[in-house]
């Protein structure tokens, strides 16, 4: 199950590691690089550190990234932290399995 309060989420379950598949666009419109940027943090670490998708894959493309993360508490905690001065962030898609084999 995920919950999610505005840009901060959680997923329970075992602990173990986690192959966290992270899935972003820039679907508002033409977006434009220098306009949204924002650290990802997974397990109170920087996974993604000022992320820009528009710079990255540009508008309306795929900007796709997968971590594998250690939980240890049973829940896998991820943030999106907006830098001052920007728009805030967006992520279309939020995956995680449990990796056993990792």
């Amino acid at each position: 199950m995920l919950a999610a309060t505005g840009r901060q989420g959680y997923v329970d379950g075992a602990p173990g590691v986690y192959q966290l598949d992270l899935r972003f666009a820039e679907i508002s419109g033409p977006g434009r690089p220098n306009t949204r940027l924002y650290d990802v943090i997974a397990e109170g670490a920087v996974i993604l550190p000022s992320h820009d998708t528009a710079l990255e894959v540009g508008s309306f493309a795929a900007d796709d990234h997968t971590f594998y993360v250690a939980v240890t508490d049973g829940q896998l905690n991820v943030r999106l932290v907006g830098r001052r001065g920007y728009l805030p962030p967006v992520i279309n898609a939020i995956r995680a399995v449990l990796r056993p084999d990792r």
